[in-house]
């Protein structure tokens, strides 16, 4: 996950602090949602991420290959009403809609003939 952070921030050149962070929070966490929802353990499943940066933002297309997951469609767990019932786990996903400009998912159906045959795609539009 690191590189592909170093790798983004490398290309995009310089930001501001905040599009950093926010950039930052929003690869791992759906990067961590692909992996941890999508992937079947032990599978030599893939991730591709499309940077793109346009006047006053920054777009993310990632896709890949693993089991149909939604992110924007997932339950997420009731707010904890104490420290003690709080669960570890169920905040990424509000805090990528809270950050991001724009989020689009589509479930995709594999092309054959393609060596890389996405399933999945997220559209994330960043402020920068």
């Amino acid at each position: 996950m690191d590189d592909g952070r170093r790798e983004i921030l490398g290309f995009l050149g310089p930001l501001e602090a905040m599009a950093v962070n926010r950039l930052e929070v929003i690869f791992e966490e759906i990067i961590f949602n692909i992996i941890r929802h999508g992937f079947e353990r032990n599978s030599s499943q893939c991730i591709h991420v499309v940077v793109e940066r346009t006047p006053g933002a920054v777009q993310l297309t990632f896709e890949d290959d693993g089991i149909p997951y939604n992110l924007l469609a997932a339950t997420l767990p009731p707010p904890a009403t104490s420290l003690e019932t709080a669960k570890i786990g169920g905040l990424g996903i509000p805090l990528i809609v809270k950050m991001a400009s724009k989020l689009h998912y589509e479930e995709l159906h594999p092309i054959e003939t393609r060596e890389f045959r996405p399933r999945n795609r997220v559209i994330v539009t960043v402020a920068a």
